[in-house]
């Protein structure tokens, strides 16, 4: 007895010890910087934070930087080699990138990633394809779904002007919404102060939304990029279908359906002129519908009484509907799609010095790519973000803290924005069900970019000055401060500029791809 006795003591001193030692074990420091398209950051205090640190054993930095000149920090953050352990790059052809990576200053994961089961569950093989450059994987894609994107208008608007909007709808049905929304006075405030459209543009001038490529697939064009009749990849900007998108731009901008400052309405510009409900149409992912909106729905409800009843959550399917099968004139449905991904988290080599420091970053990120990692990003804190109401994982009354304390945490998805994996069963909010059945729908008549696995070294030293002669010339164009000569010149320009090598050596990848 004395023995047996004695061997418990023991095991029980040496489990307390290995407790100890596990409480002890010092925390991975991890510095993050992804994009904020939020007018508020959330705290370092944050119980979502807090919440991640204590389930990964890490202590954590946020680099929240504002989505309107992201791109430029991040080149900024390159060129001066004084990066995170972590960051989100957005446009992973863009020169500085490429040209980086090619220079050895961030790790290539290609075969790391094996190592950690969530991620290698859940990415798809030809994702990570996708997301390569020169055949190495120099981050985790931030997956998401592909047919994603529609307009999103007021449905209030609609209902006081008596107007029935069905889908699919062509862009003349569109322009009719539009045209009513700007001048048939939609707010009943008895004053000309409405615009149909809301448009702005990046920070790199390109229309806000993929409006221009959501326009040519519907003109029956390409998306970006497409082949042609000879088999070749060609470029949207030197077709017929583009110049009809810009013309469908020009009249609402020479209508003055469209805010006419639109040029210099970044982002966050963007929201704040929505939030002033001077606008009751925009073009952009339907996601935005469920996962933004919240200041104006607030607005809304704080002076509609039958609203007030509502969270916000489920107050925005009255307020707001969305666009998602757009027709071409001869009524065929095609559905404009992005690349499946939205950028990717890279991990530079200045931060992480050693092949084991960049495996603790990458074992963080595995670790909130399982169901309750998943849980807590997509939640927050129980009793803080959310209750359980009836069984199910419900938001709070208080949807602004929730769209400030959690939602910019979104943006560290990596899998879970394509198929929801989360622990926590919540309460699905109409708008989401909604937004994300028509998503899905839409897969049947996606219309894709071919040139999306692949990489063309010229755009990769000139994509900055290429882009910048396109962009350009297409709000010039939609200004009328060039005429349609004036276009076709631009275009000259961007194909002598570099544009159809580009479109060369695109088209010698895809076809050794697709012999």
């Amino acid at each position: 007895m004395k023995k047996f006795l004695s061997l418990i003591l023991a095991l029980i001193m040496m489990l307390s010890l290995l407790s100890v030692s596990y409480a002890d074990e010092e925390a991975t420091k991890i510095s993050i910087m992804i994009p904020l398209y939020y007018s508020e950051a959330p705290t370092e205090t944050n119980e979502l934070e807090l919440m991640m640190e204590e389930y990964t054993n890490t202590d954590l930095t946020f680099l929240w930087t504002p989505i309107d000149n992201y791109n430029e920090k991040i080149n900024m953050a390159i060129a001066s080699d004084s990066m995170p352990n972590a960051m989100g790059v957005l446009d992973i052809k863009a020169t500085m990138f490429v040209n980086a990576a090619r220079a050895d200053m961030f790790w290539d994961i290609s075969e790391m990633i094996k190592d950690y089961p969530n991620l290698v569950e859940h990415y798809k093989a030809q994702m990570l394809t996708n997301a390569s450059i020169d055949g190495k994987l120099y981050g985790l894609p931030r997956a998401r779904p592909l047919t994603r994107d529609g307009a999103i208008y007021r449905k209030d608007w609609a209902q006081n002007l008596g107007l029935t909007i069905e889908q699919p709808i062509t862009l003349d049905g569109m322009y009719e919404i539009i045209k009513a929304f700007a001048t048939q006075d939609p707010d009943g405030n008895g004053k000309d102060d409405t615009y149909g459209l809301l448009l702005g543009v990046g920070s790199d001038g390109a229309l806000s939304g993929f409006v221009d490529q959501i326009l040519d697939v519907a003109n029956g064009g390409y998306n970006n990029w497409g082949i042609n009749a000879e088999g070749n990849v060609e470029s949207t900007y030197v077709t017929q279908a583009h110049l009809d998108s810009l013309n469908w731009l020009k009249r609402l901008y020479d209508e003055n359906l469209i805010n006419k400052d639109f040029a210099t309405v970044l982002p966050t510009q963007f929201y704040e002129l929505l939030d002033k409900e001077v606008g009751g149409f925009y073009i952009q992912t339907l996601t935005d519908a469920h996962e933004r909106l919240d200041n104006i729905v607030a607005n809304i409800q704080s002076r509609t009484p039958e609203l007030q009843s509502k969270t916000a959550v489920d107050a925005k399917v009255d307020i707001f509907d969305t666009i998602y099968q757009i027709s071409t004139k001869d009524g065929e449905l095609r559905a404009h799609t992005q690349d499946g991904f939205n950028g990717m988290i890279v991990f530079p080599k200045s931060s992480n010095k050693t092949e084991e420091d960049v495996r603790k970053v990458l074992q963080f990120f595995d670790t909130m790519d399982s169901p309750d990692g998943q849980s807590i990003i997509y939640w927050g804190k129980e009793g803080v973000h959310w209750n359980y109401v009836d069984g199910l994982a419900t938001m709070t009354s208080d949807s602004l803290l929730f769209s400030r304390d959690v939602q910019p945490y979104w943006q560290l998805f990596l899998t879970n924005r394509e198929t929801d994996r989360s622990s926590i069963k919540g309460y699905v909010a109409p708008m989401y069900t909604k937004v994300y059945s028509e998503m899905e729908s839409n897969l049947p008549y996606a219309v894709y970019n071919v040139a999306v696995p692949l990489l063309s070294d010229t755009y990769t030293e000139n994509s900055t000055y290429l882009n910048k002669i396109i962009h350009d010339a297409e709000v010039q164009y939609i200004m009328g401060l060039i005429d349609e000569a004036g276009w076709w010149d631009a275009v000259k320009r961007w194909r002598e500029a570099g544009g159809d090598q580009v479109a060369a050596e695109y088209t010698a990848q895809y076809k050794e791809m697709n012999p």
